[in-house]
C-alpha cells in the first residue's frame, strides 16, 4: 500500500515557492516538460496494495532520485536536501513544513522497485514526452562510453581466490557444519597468517588448495552429502573461474566475488573496476535517449548498433548525423549507418581501418 500524496498546500500556500524559486529554475523548467505520473502505472507490479506498510509514492521517490543524480547528492544527502532546500520541496510536491522519509528508502527503492528494467521503461517514457514536445528531433547525435566505478574493494590475486574459496566452505556450512569444517572452513581461518617465501608462492598454494577442495565438493555432491542449490553452484563456479583466471593469456578476469560482473576497463590513460554506460544523446539539447551498461572491458564500438537499434525500436527515432569517436571505428558500425542514410562523423582509426575497406 502507498502513503499519500502529501498536499503541496499548506499554510504558506504557494507562497514562498513563488518566490523563492525562479521561474527560470531547472527544476520548474523539468517539471513543465515532463509528467512524472507514469512512475505509479510502471512500478504498480512492486508493490501491495494490501498487505505491509504504507510506502513512499513512487512518483516522489522518482523525483527524489532525480534529484540526487542532477546534484550529486548521496542517499542521505538528497533527503537532507529535501528538508532544508525549497527548490527541491518543489519539486518533490512537498508542502513546506512537510517531513521526508528516511535515507535507506532511497537506496531501497533504487534497487528493489525501480531495478535496471523499470528504469529502461521511466527513461523511454521521459524521452517519448521530450520528442512530443519537439525537444528531440533525432538531428545529430552524439554516442560515446563513461566509466562507472564498482563498489568493491581491490585485492591481490591470492585474497580473491582465498575469498571465492571462504565462500564456498560458508554456504556449505548452511548445509551441514561438520562437511564443512573438513573440508577446510577451520583452516581457512587462520590462513591469513601464514607466511609465504614469496607472493607467488603464496598465491601456488592458494590456487592448490582451491582444486583440492572442488574437487572434494565435488565428490560430497555426487554422494548427495550436500544439495546443489543455486547459491552453490553460484560460489563454485566463481571459484572456479578466480582459478582459471590465473593462467597465463587468461582474459575477462573477475574482480571480486561481491561485484562479479564488474571488469577492469581502460580508456586512454584510465584504469577503473567497474562498468561503462554506453549513452546515446542529442547534441543540441544533452537528452539521453538510450543507454547501455556493460563490463568495463567492453569495447565501445560493440555498443553502437544495439543502442541505435534500441531507440529506433522506442520511439522510430533514426539520427540523420552520428558523431562519435575512434573506437567506433568499425566496418560494420559504417555500414549500418550508410544503410540507413545516417552521416557518420566517427574519428579514423588507424588500428582497425583494415576492417574498414570500401568505407
Amino acid at each position: 500500500m502507498l502513503k499519500p500524496k502529501s498536499p503541496q498546500e499548506s499554510f504558506y500556500g504557494s507562497y514562498l515557492y513563488d518566490r523563492i524559486v525562479p521561474v527560470d529554475h531547472l527544476l520548474r523548467k523539468i517539471n513543465q516538460v515532463v509528467d512524472f505520473s507514469f512512475t505509479g502505472q510502471i512500478l504498480k507490479d512492486k508493490y501491495n496494495p494490501d498487505i505491509g506498510r504504507p510506502a513512499e509514492d513512487p512518483e516522489f521517490m522518482l523525483r527524489l532520485c532525480l534529484l540526487q543524480y542532477i546534484y550529486g547528492d548521496s542517499d542521505r544527502q538528497v533527503v537532507e536536501n529535501a528538508r532544508l532546500n525549497l527548490a527541491y520541496k518543489y519539486f518533490l510536491g512537498l508542502a513546506v513544513d512537510a517531513e521526508v522519509p528516511d535515507y535507506t528508502t532511497v537506496s531501497y527503492f533504487r534497487v528493489q522497485r525501480l531495478g535496471e528494467e523499470k528504469f529502461r521503461l521511466v527513461l523511454e517514457q521521459i524521452v517519448g514526452q521530450c520528442i512530443d514536445k519537439g525537444l528531440e528531433k533525432g538531428n545529430r547525435q552524439i554516442i560515446d562510453s563513461t566509466s562507472v566505478i564498482a563498489n568493491i574493494t581491490p585485492s591481490s590475486l591470492t585474497g580473491l581466490v582465498r575469498k571465492c574459496r571462504e565462500n564456498v566452505l560458508k554456504t556449505i556450512e548452511k548445509q551441514d557444519t561438520r562437511i564443512a569444517k573438513r573440508l577446510g572452513l577451520r583452516e581457512l581461518a587462520n590462513a591469513e597468517n601464514v607466511k609465504f617465501a614469496s607472493t607467488e608462492e603464496g598465491l601456488r598454494k592458494e590456487v592448490e588448495a582451491a582444486g583440492m577442495l572442488l574437487d572434494r565438493v565435488t565428490k560430497e555432491l555426487k554422494r548427495k552429502r550436500i544439495k546443489p542449490t543455486e547459491e552453490l553452484k553460484k560460489d563454485l563456479g566463481l571459484l572456479e573461474k578466480a582459478v582459471a583466471d590465473r593462467e597465463k593469456g587468461a582474459k575477462d578476469k573477475l574482480l571480486s566475488p561481491v561485484d562479479p560482473d564488474a571488469r577492469r576497463g581502460k580508456k586512454a590513460s584510465t584504469t577503473w573496476s567497474g562498468y561503462k554506460a554506453h549513452i546515446v544523446m542529442e547534441e543540441e539539447t544533452g537528452i539521453i535517449t538510450g543507454v547501455e551498461t556493460t563490463p568495463a572491458n567492453e569495447t565501445d564500438g560493440s555498443q553502437l548498433k544495439p543502442l541505435l537499434e534500441e531507440q529506433e525500436k522506442a520511439h522510430s527515432l533514426q539520427p540523420k548525423e552520428v558523431t562519435a569517436d575512434k573506437a567506433y571505428d568499425w566496418g560494420e558500425n559504417l555500414e549500418s549507418l550508410a544503410n540507413h542514410n545516417t552521416i557518420a562523423n566517427i574519428v579514423l582509426s588507424q588500428l582497425v581501418n583494415h576492417r574498414n575497406a570500401g568505407y
